[in-house]
């Protein structure tokens, strides 16, 4: 402690030796930087803070974003179901109209079949009973013509029933695809929107255990 100590001579006022400001001067020194890296310190968790809360900010906005684009997603694809369940709606409809229809053109066909071939058979049985050959056998080739038109009109009405089949088959199919493809988008934004909401739970619980 001597070199610390104040030194006398004679009656000459006490002064301070060399050592002890050399001494003096490390302690001013030290308690200087602890003030400096108390402020750096302190504009350190200031910063970390405001980042923290940057980061937060910018995670609610994602999310923000991805609930607005999931409102508009959806909104689109209720739009959508609804168009094809009205042209569902319509076809099927249509479907049920081209059915009465065809089966209406079939009782009317089998009706008039049925009359001309009462028709011709009265006309050819008194033709035989009068011996009138040549006139049956060209009766009788007019009734394999009206066979013949019949298989015909039989076979446009299954074609025609076949054609309407195949397309109520490709609307059920494209309902399926898109109801596919719906599922798909919604799963997709929901997992996006979990995982955004995770990192936002995450970067919240970092700020404030920061803080």
């Amino acid at each position: 402690m001597r070199p610390f100590m104040w030194e006398f001579k004679g009656e000459e006022r006490p002064r301070e030796s060399y050592a002890q400001k050399v001494w003096f001067g490390g302690r001013f020194s030290d308690l200087d930087e602890m003030a400096v890296d108390r402020e750096r310190g302190e504009e350190t968790k200031a910063r970390v803070r405001e980042i923290g809360r940057e980061v937060a900010q910018e995670f609610q906005s994602r999310i923000d974003i991805l609930q607005e684009d999931k409102g508009i997603l959806e909104t689109a694809i209720d739009i959508q179901q609804d168009d094809f369940e009205r042209e569902q709606s319509q076809w099927a409809q249509e479907r049920r109209a081209l059915k009465a229809q065809i089966r209406q053109k079939k009782v009317i066909t089998t009706a008039q079949q049925q009359e001309e071939r009462e028709a011709q058979f009265n006309v050819v049985r008194d033709h035989e009973r009068r011996g009138f050959a040549p006139l049956i056998q060209g009766l009788r080739d007019q009734i394999g013509g009206v066979e013949s038109s019949k298989e015909s009109q039989i076979m446009e009405f299954e074609i025609e029933r076949y054609h309407y089949q195949s397309m109520i088959n490709r609307l059920e199919g494209e309902l399926l695809e898109i109801r596919s493809q719906r599922d798909m988008a919604l799963d997709r934004e929901r997992d996006a929107l979990d995982l955004a909401e995770t990192h936002g739970q995450q970067n919240q619980e970092l700020h404030l255990a920061q803080e």
